[in-house]
C-alpha cells in the first residue's frame, strides 16, 4: 500500500490552520503545530505516512509535558516505514498515536521516545473528565488529565499490522497496541523493563483500559507470523517487563522457518539478577500456536523466568514438523548447578478443545539448579498425540540439580494420548520428580506402534549411584471409560538412587489391551538394575469393571541388587473392581529379578474374578516372594491359568496366598506357593469358598515337587505349596454349609484323593452335573465311583459342589457343554 502524495498535514482542529508539512527525508512536528492543555499536547492530522529513508520527529518545548498525543482524522490508513521520535525539552513523555482507519509499520519503522508508546486504532482516547474523539465533528475534552482506556465506538475494526523489517522497540517504558485486529508479519514489538500490551479488540464497543484491563472480551483477530516476535527482555538486573495479549482469535505460526516466532519475555544476563516477566493471554475463540512458534518466559542466567498463563476457548499446539521448539513453556535455560533461576508456572485453561501434537510442547523446566514450575491445564477436552518421529508433551522436568514441578491435568470431558504423547514430571539429574495427577471424563492411552513411550508418568532417571532425587507420586482419575492400548503406560521408575512414586489410577470401566515399542500396556511401579531398589506402590480400583488382556499388565517390578535388601520399604499391589477380567495372557504381577523382596499383592472384587490363559504372579529370584490375597462375594475362575508365588533362585521363601470366594472354579487352574532355593520353606495356602469345582472332577492337592503348569491335560488342576529341599507350606481349604434351592446339603465331608490327571475328559465327570455322595457332597475320591470309597490321608479338601451353569456366565457354559458332547453316551 502506497502513501498519498500529502505525507503529513494536519487538519486544523488542533492549534494553528492545517498545513501540509514541506515534503523531505526528515519531518519536525514542532509543540505550535498543536496544542497544550496542562501536561498533555494535543496533535490532530488528515493525513500521516513516511516513507522509506523518512523520519519524523516531535519537538516539546514546554518542561512539564508528560503526554503527545495525536489523532488521524482523515480516514485513509498510516503507512509508516520511517523511525518515529520524540525529543522531549525535559521528562520522559508518552506517545499517544490513534487512526481509526489503521496503522501499518513496514520495513524501516522504528520509534524513540523517552516514555511509553501507544499505537491504536480506538475511536477515542478516555480521560478522567472527558474523551478526545479521533472523530474531529465530535467535541473532545483536551484534558490535563492522564489517559485512562482507549474506546471503541463499533463503527469499524481498523487494524494496526507490523511487517517484516518493522521494529518497534520501546527499552523500559510501556509499550501498547490496541485496534480491531492485530498481526505481525515478520516484524516485532519488543520491550525492556516496560510492560507490554496488545489487544485485537474486534468491532464491538466497549473499552480497553490503559493498564491492560478489558471491560468486555476482545474478538478481534491477531496474528504473529513467519518470524514476528512480541515480548520483552531483560539483559541486567532490571525485571523484564510483564507481557499481556487480548484478542478473539490468535495464530501464531512459525511457518517451520528458521526466526524464532511468539510471544515472550526474557532474561538473558549469564550473570545478573533480573527476571523474566510473566505472560499473559486472553484469547476467546480459537487460538494456535504451529510451526515452530512459542509463547513463553525464559531465564539464561541468575534471574528467574517468569509466569506463563493461557486462557482461550480452543487452543491447537502444532510443531509440523518444524525443528524450532514448538509450544507454551516456562524454562530456567541455564546450566550452572549454582546459582541459575528458577522456572515459572505455566497455566493453559480452555474452556473446549485442547490438542497438543507431533512434537509440541507446554512445559516448563529446568536444566541447571533452579527449580522447574507447576504446569496446571484444563480442558473441554485434550489430546496429546506426538506423529512419526516426533513426541507430544505436558511436562515439568528437571535436567539439573533443581527440581522438577507438579503437573496437574484437569479435563471435563474426553482425553486422549496418543503415539509418543506424555503426561509428565521426570528428574534426570540430582532433582527430584514432581507429583501428576490427571482428571477426565474419559481416558484412552494409545502407542499406537511409537518409537517414544506414550504415557502419564513420574520418573527420576538419573543414572548415578548417589544424589539422585525420588520420582513423585502419580494419580489418575477417570470417571468414565478409561484405555491402555498398544504399549500406553501409566507408570512411575528409578533408574538412581532415589525412589520410584506410587501410583493411585481409578476409572469406571477400565481396559488394558496389548504391548508397543517400549513394552506391554501397563500400569505399573518399578525400580531398574542399579537403582535404589525403592519402587512405590501401585493402587487400581475400576468402579464398574477391569479387564487386563493380550499381554497387558498392572505390575510392580524390581531388579536392582542390593548389599542391605532389607532396607527396602515394602510396598503393595491394591486391585479393586465389581469384575475383573485376565485373558490371554493378560497379567497381575509383582516381580523381583534381583535380590529384593517381591512386593505383595491383594486383589478384591465383587462379582467375577476371571482368569483365561494368564496369571496372577508374585515371583522373587532371590528374594522372598510376595504375598497374594484375592478377595470377593462372587466367583474366581482360573481357566488355564494360575495364581502363584514363587521364588526361583538360590535363596527366599516362598509367599502366601490367601482365596476367599462365593465358588472357586478350576479348568486347568494352578495355585501355588513354591520355591526353588535350597532348605527354604514353600508359602501357606489358605482358601475359604462355599463351592470348590475343579474340572473332571480331578484336583492334585500338595507335594514335595513342583508341577509345571498344565494347559492342555484335561482336569489337570493343582494346589500346592512345595520346596523340594526345604519344607513345604501348608494348604488350608473349607467352607461352610451350602443349602442350594432348599435340596442340596453341603455335608462335612472327608478328604478328597484327587488321584491322577485324568488324560480324557470323558473320563471325568462333565462340568454341568452334580456329582453327589449322600445328599449333595463331594465324591471321596476323583477315580472313584460316586458315593464309594473313603478319603485319602494327607488330603485336605472339602467343599460342596454344585452345577457349574449356575456359576459360570452361558459362554463359558456352553464351553463346557460343547467339550462333554464328545463323551459317548452313559
Amino acid at each position: 500500500m502506497a502513501p498519498a502524495s500529502a505525507q503529513i498535514r494536519s487538519d486544523g482542529s488542533v492549534g494553528p490552520a492545517a498545513q501540509t508539512l514541506a515534503p523531505g527525508g526528515a519531518y519536525t512536528i514542532a509543540q505550535s503545530l498543536g496544542r497544550l492543555s496542562g501536561t498533555n499536547l494535543f496533535h490532530s492530522f488528515s493525513d500521516f505516512n513516511l516513507n522509506a529513508g523518512e523520519s519524523a520527529s516531535f519537538t516539546t518545548t514546554s518542561a512539564g509535558v508528560s503526554n503527545v498525543i495525536s489523532r488521524v482524522t482523515g480516514g485513509s490508513v498510516s503507512i509508516i516505514n520511517g523511525p518515529l521520535r520524540l525529543a522531549a525539552a525535559a521528562g520522559s513523555p508518552g506517545f499517544w498515536f490513534i487512526n481509526p482507519a489503521g496503522v501499518v509499520f513496514g520495513a524501516g519503522a522504528s520509534i524513540d521516545v523517552p516514555g511509553g508508546f501507544h499505537v491504536s486504532t480506538a475511536s477515542y482516547l478516555k480521560f478522567a473528565d472527558g474523551n478526545f474523539y479521533a472523530d474531529k465533528s465530535k467535541t473532545s475534552s483536551f484534558s490535563s488529565a492522564e489517559p485512562q482506556a482507549f474506546g471503541f465506538l463499533g463503527a469499524g475494526r481498523g487494524a494496526v499490522e507490523l511487517s517484516a523489517g518493522a521494529r518497534l522497540e520501546n527499552r523500559d517504558k510501556a509499550l501498547s497496541v490496541v485496534a480491531g485486529d492485530v498481526t505481525l508479519d515478520g516484524g516485532s514489538l519488543s520491550n525492556g523493563s516496560g510492560s507490554t500490551l496488545v489487544v485485537a479488540f474486534g468491532a464491538a464497543a466497549g473499552e480497553v483500559s490503559t493498564a491492560g484491563l478489558a471491560t468486555q472480551n476482545a474478538s478481534g483477530a491477531m496474528k504473529v507470523l513467519n518470524g514476528a516476535w512480541l515480548g520483552s527482555e531483560s539483559s541486567g538486573a532490571a525485571k523484564a517487563g510483564d507481557v499481556s495479549v487480548m484478542a478473539g482469535s490468535l495464530r501464531i505460526d512459525g511457518q517451520g522457518g528458521l526466526n524464532y516466532t511468539g510471544i515472550a519475555s526474557d532474561t538473558v544476563s549469564g550473570e545478573a539478577s533480573g527476571a523474566a516477566g510473566a505472560v499473559h493471554v486472553h484469547v476467546t475463540g480459537a487460538m494456535e500456536v504451529l510451526g515452530g512458534a512459542m509463547v513463553s518466559s525464559n531465564s539464561y542466567g541468575a534471574g528467574n523466568a517468569g509466569n506463563v498463563t493461557v486462557s482461550a476457548g480452543t487452543l491447537l499446539v502444532d510443531s509440523r514438523g518444524s525443528l524450532n521448539y514448538t509450544g507454551i513453556a516456562s524454562d530456567a535455560q541455564s546450566r550452572e548447578a549454582a546459582g541459575s533461576g528458577s522456572a515459572g508456572t505455566v497455566s493453559v485453561q480452555v474452556a473446549g478443545s485442547l490438542r497438543v501434537l507431533g512434537g509440541a510442547v507446554i512445559s516448563s523446566n529446568s536444566f541447571g539448579g533452579g527449580g522447574a514450575g507447576t504446569i496446571s491445564v484444563g480442558a473441554g477436552s485434550l489430546t496429546v498425540q506426538g506423529q512419526s518421529n516426533e513426541w507430544a508433551v505436558i511436562s515439568s522436568d528437571a535436567y539439573g540439580n533443581g527440581n522438577a514441578g507438579a503437573v496437574h491435568v484437569n479435563v471435563a470431558g474426553a482425553m486422549q494420548v496418543l503415539n509418543g504423547g506424555r503426561v509428565s514430571s521426570d528428574a534426570w539429574d540430582k532433582g527430584h520428580a514432581g507429583n501428576v495427577s490427571v482428571k477426565a471424563g474419559s481416558l484412552r492411552v494409545d502407542g499406537q506402534g511409537s518409537l517414544y513411550y506414550t504415557g502419564i508418568s513420574s520418573d527420576t532417571l538419573s543414572r548415578d549411584s548417589a544424589g539422585a532425587g525420588d520420582a513423585g507420586a502419580l494419580s489418575v482419575q477417570v470417571g468414565g471409560a478409561m484405555e491402555l492400548l498398544n504399549g500406553g503406560q501409566i507408570s512411575s521408575l528409578t533408574r538412581s538412587a532415589g525412589h520410584a512414586g506410587s501410583v493411585v489410577v481409578s476409572a469406571g470401566q477400565l481396559s488394558i489391551d496389548g504391548s508397543g515399542s517400549h513394552g506391554p500396556s501397563s500400569i505399573n511401579a518399578s525400580a531398574q538394575s542399579g537403582s535404589s531398589g525403592q519402587t512405590g506402590s501401585v493402587a487400581v480400583s475400576a468402579s464398574e469393571s477391569l479387564a487386563v488382556q493380550n499381554a497387558g499388565q498392572i505390575s510392580i517390578r524390581n531388579d536392582a541388587t542390593l548389599a542391605n535388601p532389607q532396607a527396602i520399604v515394602p510396598t503393595a499391589l491394591t486391585i479393586s473392581a465389581p469384575t475383573i477380567h485376565l485373558l490371554n495372557d493378560g497379567q497381575i504381577t509383582a516381580q523381583s529379578t534381583g535380590n529384593v523382596a517381591a512386593s505383595n499383592m491383594a486383589v478384591n472384587f465383587a462379582d467375577w474374578l476371571m482368569l483365561d490363559a494368564t496369571a496372577i504372579t508374585a515371583s522373587a529370584l532371590d528374594g522372598n516372594g510376595g504375598s497374594i490375597a484375592l478377595g470377593g462375594a462372587g466367583v474366581l475362575l482360573l481357566k488355564r491359568s494360575a495364581i502363584t508365588t514363587s521364588v526361583t533362585g538360590s535363596s527366599g521363601n516362598a509367599g502366601s496366598i490367601s482365596l476367599g470366594a462365593r465358588a472357586l472354579v478350576l479348568e486347568n487352574g494352578f495355585i501355588q506357593a513354591n520355591t526353588a532355593a535350597p532348605l527354604a520353606s514353600g508359602g501357606t495356602i489358605a482358601v475359604s469358598t462355599q463351592a470348590l469345582i475343579p474340572s473332571y472332577g480331578s484336583l492334585r492337592v500338595g507335594g514335595s515337587t513342583p508341577y509345571a503348569f498344565d494347559a492342555r491335560t484335561p482336569g489337570a488342576n493343582v494346589i500346592q505349596a512345595a520346596s523340594p529341599t526345604g519344607v513345604s507350606g501348608s494348604i488350608s481349604i473349607t467352607s461352610p454349609k451350602l443349602d442350594l434351592a432348599g435340596g442340596l446339603v453341603g455335608l462335612k465331608t472327608g478328604f478328597l484323593d484327587s488321584g491322577g490327571f485324568s488324560p480324557s475328559p470323558c473320563a471325568g465327570s462333565s462340568g454341568s452335573s452334580f456329582a453327589q455322595t449322600g445328599r449333595g457332597g463331594l465324591p471321596p475320591s476323583a477315580l472313584g465311583p460316586l458315593g464309594a470309597g473313603a478319603p485319602a490321608p494327607g488330603k485336605t479338601v472339602a467343599a460342596p459342589l454344585v452345577p457349574v451353569g449356575w456359576l459360570i456366565p452361558t459362554s463359558q457354559a456352553a464351553k463346557r457343554s460343547a467339550i462333554s458332547s464328545g463323551c459317548g453316551a452313559g
